[in-house]
């Protein structure tokens, strides 16, 4: 009996402790979405203000975007609303379908965005001629429209999933099994498996090229370092990458795999919900942090943006070697 008590207290200590936890990394969570979406948006800002049009450029621009639009989702409709009580997704079925639809595409399109971004730096490491020669910004853009329409199509089936049940809570409507099954699929290959192994890859292959580049000429030297500054970037962008999403799909696993639906259960849960939403609203907040360490070319563009003012006076007549980046096919940062 007496251990039967001491059982009990135990678990009764954990689930304060879960909840507890849950709850202040909730907060956490809400200052890392505005944190970040303020970097998004200089992100933005700063690759805007580049003296070049290039895939890379478009890239990063789409990818603050995306970033933007799925950290406001999970990090203030989602995690933010529902912690002072507001359940957004409870307004009515159709809100509470696109609400899920929304979660996760624009979660996914972000993804793929950073895979469709390194995928560019693999080939312009392997194949620079090539990626000269037919590789353009609207090459870019054609692609992230690809990513759009494609996620967007394959969630389409959020709409038949969810509804509001008669307590008015907007709940999976098909049988549970499936729906663990399903969201397992998704997670561990739209979100994370597919852009993971292809990134990896990727990075393998731009890592084994720029050890086999020859030593360039002084001619050379500045489209070198220029490139070189470029896959720094994209290096620290994509195993942040892999970190992050890799930590978010395991904190989600361990979600799915707590059947009981007592309070402690569910307090272990929330918590489990908590880590993979913060996990994956710091993926979508960090990149811009990550430009202005690795890239120098970056943290100058930035610079020239700040202080726009004075350096709108300095651009009014670009150098010969402004209107040469400008004239060259796909020229990056």
């Amino acid at each position: 009996m007496a251990e039967m008590m001491n059982t009990t207290e135990q678990y009764a200590k954990e689930e304060y402790m879960y909840f507890k936890i849950s709850d202040t990394l909730n907060f956490v969570t809400i200052l890392i979405t505005i944190v970040g979406s303020v970097g998004n948006i200089l992100a933005y800002g700063t690759a805007n203000n580049m003296n070049m049009v290039s895939s890379t450029v478009t890239y990063m621009k789409c990818l603050a975007v995306a970033d933007f639009t799925s950290a406001t989702q999970d990090g203030i409709i989602s995690l933010g609303l529902r912690y002072y009580g507001y359940y957004v997704e409870n307004l009515s079925g159709g809100v509470c379908k696109i609400f899920h639809f929304w979660s996760a595409a624009t979660s996914v399109i972000a993804n793929w965005i950073v895979m469709a971004f390194t995928m560019d730096r693999c080939v312009a490491s392997v194949f620079p001629i090539y990626y000269r020669l037919n590789v353009k910004s609207s090459t870019a853009q054609k692609v992230v429209l690809f990513i759009t329409v494609f996620n967007s199509l394959f969630f389409c089936w959020f709409f038949f999933d969810y509804d509001l049940n008669s307590k008015g809570e907007c709940r999976n409507t098909i049988n549970a099994r499936d729906t663990a099954i399903w969201s397992w699929f998704w997670i561990m290959t739209m979100y994370a498996g597919i852009p993971g192994v292809t990134i990896l890859i990727c990075n393998c292959l731009i890592i084994g090229a720029i050890r086999n580049r020859k030593k360039p000429t002084d001619k050379d030297r500045k489209s070198s370092e220029m490139e070189n500054g470029i896959t720094r970037l994209l290096l620290t962008v994509s195993t942040s990458f892999l970190i992050l999403t890799t930590t978010a799909a395991s904190f989600y696993g361990s979600y799915q795999m707590v059947t009981g639906h007592d309070n402690y259960s569910q307090a272990k849960r929330d918590f489990y919900v908590t880590m993979t939403e913060m996990t994956s609203v710091l993926n979508n907040s960090a990149n811009f942090f990550m430009y202005v360490i690795s890239a120098r070319l970056f943290r100058e563009a930035f610079i020239r943006m700040i202080l726009c003012g004075k350096n709108k006076k300095k651009q009014k007549e670009p150098s010969s070697t402004t209107k040469e980046i400008k004239n060259e096919p796909n020229n990056d940062l």
